[in-house]
C-alpha cells in the first residue's frame, strides 16, 4: 500500500516542462509580501511576453483610523521565457493611503515600481501559476514634509519580497 501511494504521489505531483502561451488570457490573484502587505492582482496577457497588471489592497477596521488602501497598474515584460516559466521585469505606478493610526501613517504616497520576477506553472495544473519577485520603488510623500525614499522593495508597499498566485482563465 505504501508503495502504491508513494508511486500515486510521484504521479500526481511530477514535474514535466509545459509550453503556455497565454495571449490573450486573463488572471486573477493575489500577491502577499513576508511582511504581511497583500494585494488582490488581475492581469491581461497582451502578447506571449507582455502582461498588464492592476491591483488594489486595503485594511479597513471599523471604528478604527488604521486604514490602508492602495491600487496600482504595472506593465510586465519577459526578459526570458522558458517552457514553464517566465523571468520578467517591468514598470508600475502605484498610489498608498495610510489612516491616521497605520504604520506609516497618516500619509499618502505616490510609488513607482521596478518589479524583477518570475513565474512558473505545473505540467499537470497549467492554468495555476505561481510567482515570486523583488525590485525597486521610488515612494513620494504627498503628506507632511513630502519627502521620497528609495529603495530594494517588492510589488508590495514595504516589502522586500513577494509572493503571488494566479489562476489564468
Amino acid at each position: 500500500m505504501k508503495k502504491l501511494l508513494a508511486a500515486f504521489a510521484v504521479l500526481a505531483f511530477a514535474v514535466v516542462a509545459n509550453a503556455t502561451d497565454r495571449t490573450g488570457a486573463m488572471a486573477l490573484g493575489y500577491q502577499s509580501s513576508f511582511a504581511g502587505a497583500g494585494t488582490w492582482s488581475l492581469k491581461y496577457s497582451m502578447s506571449s511576453n507582455t502582461t498588464l497588471q492592476g491591483t488594489v489592497g486595503f485594511n479597513m477596521v471599523k471604528g478604527g483610523s488604521n486604514e490602508t488602501f492602495n491600487v496600482g497598474a504595472r506593465l510586465l515584460y519577459d526578459l526570458a521565457e522558458a517552457e514553464n516559466s517566465d523571468f520578467y521585469t517591468g514598470l508600475g505606478v502605484a498610489y498608498n493611503y495610510f489612516g491616521t493610526a497605520a504604520f506609516g501613517g497618516p500619509d499618502d504616497t505616490l510609488a513607482v515600481q521596478v518589479p524583477l520576477g518570475f513565474e512558473f506553472s505545473l505540467a499537470n495544473a497549467p492554468a495555476v501559476a505561481f510567482s515570486a519577485e523583488m525590485g525597486a520603488t521610488f515612494n513620494y510623500h504627498t503628506q507632511g514634509a513630502k519627502n521620497w525614499n528609495f529603495g530594494s522593495n517588492g510589488g508590495g508597499t514595504g516589502a522586500v519580497f513577494t509572493a503571488g498566485a494566479h489562476y489564468y482563465f
